[in-house]
């Protein structure tokens, strides 16, 4: 049986505009809203639009920096592929009938998943673990 999967993790945040995401720098991934463009992600990840990316061959542990909430949180996983980062923007929130309208200012979905080519293949009595760990720290001063 081909499995695939993705842990829908949704993450308040005070401004979706001023968070970063620096472990992304430097991965390649899959653009979803760019009929599939594979890019690289060449500085730390800022979302100013709607992004709906599945980033190749995360590490382990990523980090959301979030000065508003002057909060870091990390998500550790394992058994995943990729990781998935999505925020539907303006446009996206008004279209959606289940979402606030101003919904996306204040949330960032992060994924770890098994997606795109890379579903795993289970056969009968196979096992397969995928996890996450998440953790939020007080933001240090010097940490943008």
């Amino acid at each position: 049986m081909p499995v695939s999967l993705a842990l829908h993790s949704y993450f308040n945040v005070g401004d979706v505009a001023q968070i970063s995401m620096p472990g992304l720098a430097g991965l390649g991934y899959i653009d979803k809203l760019r009929a599939g463009e594979r890019r690289q992600q060449m500085a730390p990840l800022v979302i100013n639009e709607a992004i709906d990316r599945i980033y190749l061959d995360p590490p382990q542990s990523i980090e959301i920096h979030d000065p508003v909430l002057n909060r870091r949180v990390q998500v550790r996983s394992w058994g995943n592929t990729e990781l998935v980062v999505w925020n539907p923007g303006a446009e996206g929130a008004r279209a959606m009938i289940d979402f606030d309208d101003a919904g996306y200012v204040e949330m960032v979905c992060v994924e770890p998943a098994i997606a795109s080519d890379n579903s795993v293949l289970l056969v009968p009595g196979a096992t397969l673990t995928v996890g996450q760990e998440i953790t939020s720290t007080q933001l240090a001063s010097d940490v943008g």
